[in-house]
């Protein structure tokens, strides 16, 4: 993948900063290859006190004879091709959740499977509850299969804040609902630094995102910041995200973003989001390409309330009725946001919105050439010279040209 929009510590002279075909872009957001951390951290050799060391399988599993307590990962662990049970597996909704702290400490956990494909609450970990932590650790080649709430870490974040912080996972996730890279429902808890780069699959069911099948909900806040996905991600009947397939009130994704193509047999379908439902979107964008049925768009498959900032989509939208290259159908606030990828679809189709029902859209734009489509149920269609031309965006974006960016949001060649 060709990861756009990435500043570098120091730029160098002729290379651009945006490289995003003179469209503005968002610098400054991560990426890093494969395997690699996005906060890199020097692993501790010695137990910093207060700890409990993991350094095999068995240790790894044995988490679950004290779920509070705080341990810390002290070499890679090799699973030997085995088939692992998740830590706090087979008691179901009811299961104790860990509610300690895991420090990967920079190492990894490979080789191997963790398959129960009739169960819920499949990952490594099933659940994590009130003030748990788990950071600094990656899944390389753990294939994860289970029914509903399947995740590559964790299964089910559920009460309290939880924090993730510096993970990734490489293996492939599969499951019927509920299904993410990172975590299949993210009720209330926080991921920040953190990637996917393995495929998402459901089967039969809904809610399956490239890092989070579902984020927040009424009174449940969860968060994703600077976080990215880059792996296929295949659903179902519908609520299928390159990020997040269904982003509740109380949810939000900020500084995020999605380059791999999303596949839909149904609706509801995006690129970052396949439904957001009173939730929030900051500064994200889509390069992948997204198929679905209904509700079809490069960033949001269908909006209802919620708002979407400082957040553009470039990659191709193909759907049937409202599909729109940014949002499919829309009845919430979009503002500072763009698209240009090519639309197709049949009824309720336009460049930016194929419907627009209620909400405030403000300095928005989709483009009238690569789009194939000059009209839109909301939004101003711009020609590709308008949209590469600065004067477009000014004075409403935080916008400057990319050589002198600092911090601004938005850079353009």
């Amino acid at each position: 993948y060709s990861v756009r929009c990435i500043v570098e510590e120091e730029e160098e002279e002729g290379v651009s900063l945006c490289n995003n075909d003179g469209y503005p872009c968002l610098p400054g957001f991560p990426s890093v290859a494969e395997g690699e951390f996005i906060v890199s951290i020097e692993s501790v050799t010695e137990n910093p006190g207060g700890w409990l060391e993991v350094t095999d399988a068995t240790e790894l599993k044995n988490i679950e004879n004290d779920m509070s307590g705080n341990y810390i990962l002290m070499n890679d662990i090799d699973l030997g091709g085995g088939n692992f049970e998740p830590i706090g597996y087979g008691e179901g909704w009811d299961s104790t959740k860990f509610t300690g702290s895991f420090d990967g400490n920079g190492y990894k956990i490979h080789n191997g499977t963790i398959n129960f494909p009739e169960d819920n609450y499949i990952g490594l970990f099933a659940f994590m509850g009130q003030d748990a932590e788990i950071k600094n650790l990656g899944m390389e080649n753990i294939n994860i299969t289970g029914h509903r709430y399947v995740g590559g870490l964790v299964a089910c974040t559920y009460t309290g804040i939880n924090n993730i912080t510096n993970v990734y996972n490489l293996g492939d996730i599969t499951g019927t609902s509920y299904v993410g890279g990172i975590v299949g429902a993210n009720w209330e808890g926080s991921i920040t630094d953190s990637y996917n780069a393995g495929a998402i699959t459901t089967t039969t069911s809904n809610r399956v995102g490239g890092l989070v099948g579902v984020n927040g909900d009424w009174g449940e806040i969860g968060t994703i910041t600077n976080s990215y996905n880059t792996g296929i991600v295949t659903g179902g009947s519908g609520y299928v995200g390159g990020l997040v397939g269904e982003n509740k009130a109380d949810g939000t994704i900020i500084n995020s973003y999605n380059i791999a193509n999303v596949f839909a047999e149904s609706g509801r379908v995006g690129g970052i989001v396949g439904y957001n439902d009173y939730g929030t979107i900051i500064n994200t964008y889509n390069l992948g390409d997204v198929t679905g049925e209904n509700n079809t768009g490069g960033l949001v498959g269908y909006a209802w309330e919620g708002s979407i900032e400082n957040s553009y989509s470039s990659g191709n939208v193909t759907g049937n009725e409202w599909t729109g290259g940014l949002v499919g159908d829309n009845w919430g606030d979009i503002t500072n946001s763009y698209s240009t990828g090519s639309v197709t679809g049949t009824n309720y189709v336009g460049g930016l919105l194929g419907n627009h029902g209620d909400g405030t859209i403000m300095n928005s734009y989709w483009d009238t050439e690569t789009s194939g489509l000059t009209t839109s149920d909301g939004g101003e269609g711009k020609t590709t010279s308008e949209m590469t031309n600065i004067n477009t965006f000014l004075p409403a974006w935080d916008i400057i040209i990319s050589s002198e960016w600092t911090n601004q949001i938005w850079a353009i060649d």
